[in-house]
């Protein structure tokens, strides 16, 4: 008797067909987002800062420092953290591309779900000065420990992310970069993004994780890329960029990397 194929046989049949449907800017007419694909998202070509954070990455993956959780407990080893909350390289120097590109000085996070995401977004360059707004208090404690080590005054950590919280950063930060990623309430999402609206400038990007990893994402995602407000937004599949820029025209676009 014939099956259905399993959700991750037919995942990995949407991703081959996005990775040979939409590939070297295939019918991107606009000079910007086709250097954006094909400069940036499909590079091949390997960066010194690669090299640089995955020495900083088998450190941490052999380190013996153990981590003072914020609800007690037993202190976790850095190396067992480091391994459970992890991100593909390949996906880390995506996020380290679009930030050399676009230069943000000012990079606001909102709760990234691994350590590596900050690594990569600050690596471009030292005077990047970034924002993190995490509600996980594993990843607090972790990121809290390790990031004034290796970025001193650059790492700015705030713990939890009600809208005042958010609000407040907004309004101080020029905000170059955006990273949104571990929120999965309806609720939460369309409260973000309007206070993301409220405070954006017509250079800000805004780097969204997981566009098509549930209902309420994709639904999110959607809602993004027909708001009026929004100009280009490129679907990665497990990515997804979005520009206020009103030179553009608007249009979303579909790309691999």
């Amino acid at each position: 008797m014939r099956t259905l194929p399993k959700n991750h046989t037919i995942r990995k049949g949407i991703l081959l067909y996005h990775r040979f449907r939409y590939r070297k800017g295939h019918g991107v007419h606009s000079p910007f987002v086709f250097r954006l694909i094909t400069k940036v998202i499909e590079e091949k070509l390997r960066y010194y800062a690669y090299d640089d954070i995955n020495l900083i990455r088998k450190k941490l993956h052999y380190s013996q420092e153990v981590v003072e959780l914020i609800d007690g407990g037993t202190p976790v080893p850095v190396s067992t953290l480091i391994r459970k909350y992890d991100l593909p390289g390949k996906e880390g120097e995506l996020l380290f591309r679009l930030a050399n590109y676009f230069k943000p000085t000012h990079i606001v996070q909102i709760a990234p779900g691994e350590l590596y995401s900050t690594l990569y977004l600050n690596a471009y360059s030292v005077g990047t000065t970034t924002y993190i707004l995490q509600e996980h208090n594993t990843l607090y404690a972790l990121s809290g420990k390790l990031f004034p080590l290796l970025y001193g005054e650059g790492i700015h950590m705030i713990k939890g992310i009600g809208e005042d919280r958010l609000e407040a950063v907004l309004e101080e930060v020029p905000a170059g970069l955006i990273y949104l990623d571990k929120i999965a309430e309806t609720s939460r999402l369309e409260a973000i993004w309007q206070k993301i609206l409220l405070f954006k400038k017509n250079h800000t990007v805004v780097v969204v994780k997981g566009v098509h990893e549930n209902p309420i994402k994709k639904k999110f995602w959607k809602d993004i890329c027909a708001h009026p407000e929004t100009t280009v937004t490129v679907d990665l599949y497990k990515y997804g960029i979005v520009l206020f820029n009103k030179k553009l025209h608007k249009r979303t676009y579909k790309a691999h990397f």
